[in-house]
Formats: C-alpha cells, sequence, structure tokens
C-alpha cells in the first residue's frame, strides 16, 4: 500500500510547458526542448502585434513528420486573457506543428530522452566493426607488401 501512495504522485507528475506567441511567431518557451513519454501541460499564450491577448483563437498541435502521435488534447481555444492550455503527451519521437487559427507558428522537435535501447549497442558494434576493417585493410594491404621484403 505505502508502495502505491509513493508511486502515484510520481505517475501523476506533469511537466508545465509556458509558451508565448506574438504576432504569429514564438516569443518564448520554456523548457525549450519536448521530449516522448512526458506528460505536459502546455499553456500557450496568443497575443496580437501590440502585445494584447487574442481571444478566440484555436491552438493546435499536430504530427508533421516521424513516428510522433499526439495523445491527450491537441487543439484548445484561447480564453479571455489569450491562453490556452493543453493536457497532453507525445508518444515518440519527430516534429509536431504548431498552428493558431489553421496558421502554422512554427515545428517543434519532439526528442527521445535518451538513445532507444538497442541504438547505443548497435552504435558501438558499427563502430568495432568499421575499425577492425580499417586494421584489416591496412595490415593485408600496405603492410603486407612490406613484411615479404
Amino acid at each position: 500500500m505505502l508502495l502505491i501512495m509513493f508511486m502515484l504522485p510520481q505517475a501523476m507528475a506533469q511537466t508545465e510547458v509556458a509558451i508565448v506567441i506574438q504576432a504569429g511567431s514564438i516569443q518564448s518557451m520554456q523548457p525549450s526542448q519536448l521530449y516522448m513519454d512526458t506528460d505536459y501541460v502546455l499553456n500557450v499564450k496568443v497575443l496580437d502585434e501590440n502585445g494584447n491577448p487574442v481571444e478566440g483563437a484555436v491552438v493546435q498541435f499536430t504530427p508533421a513528420s516521424g513516428l510522433v502521435t499526439v495523445t491527450g488534447s491537441s487543439s484548445a481555444t484561447t480564453s479571455a486573457d489569450g491562453t490556452a492550455s493543453l493536457r497532453l503527451k507525445f508518444t515518440a519521437g519527430g516534429v509536431v506543428s504548431l498552428y493558431v487559427d489553421d496558421s502554422r507558428v512554427k515545428s517543434l522537435i519532439i526528442y527521445y530522452p535518451s538513445l532507444p535501447s538497442g541504438a547505443s549497442a548497435f552504435i558501438l558494434g558499427t563502430y568495432i566493426i568499421i575499425g577492425l576493417a580499417l586494421v584489416y585493410a591496412v595490415y593485408e594491404g600496405p603492410y603486407k607488401s612490406l613484411r615479404k621484403v
């Protein structure tokens, strides 16, 4: 029972992200990177050219490339203070596009928190094989002719 109570707050933890969009472009985003398999609460504030809040703007996150999908509320409408809050999660790495009223504001990269489990072993194995092939090529090539002399 104690274990469940200890794990419950961790499972419910969400990362807050604050995005400010003014005149159709992102002015700030904290934190600056988004990761897959993280529960986010994205607070997007939409401002006009003069810095006034825009009410009724539709903010939407749409997968653009990669394996990424968006789970949760991928679109919301701004309130009187110009803020739209979205609770969502990205299921894989890739690129998502951020739209305000059907106009693309920016493409955001969704990062993997680390390399997938087999990727580091594959990369290391590839470097070892390439290194051994180069050693063999040099040993059997230029050095072979020098050994026979």
